[in-house]
């Protein structure tokens, strides 16, 4: 979800397809470290005990990149309502 916010947040004039499309290393960097600061403190031991984190299963996994991806949906359709405005 977090990725998901900053892809949604980058324009509310362009598309998704526009984020994805258009060349951007600062996007690209930016969801890297998003992805290597998450990935980290959910897999890495130290960090699990840390904030308390069990270990994750597939189920879980779906759960969360089905969630990300009705955020994306939902704010993207939510960007066309108030374009309009």
């Amino acid at each position: 979800m977090n990725i998901g916010l900053i892809i949604v947040n980058r324009s509310f004039r362009s598309s998704l397809a526009d984020a994805f499309l258009r060349p951007n290393p600062t996007l690209w960097m930016l969801i890297c470290a998003v992805v290597l600061v998450l990935g980290t403190a959910v897999y890495w031991h130290p960090a699990q005990a840390l904030f308390h984190f069990g270990p994750l299963h597939g189920d879980d996994v779906a759960i969360c990149l089905s969630a990300g991806a009705a955020l994306i949906a939902l704010l993207e359709i939510a960007k066309k309502f108030t374009a309009r405005r």
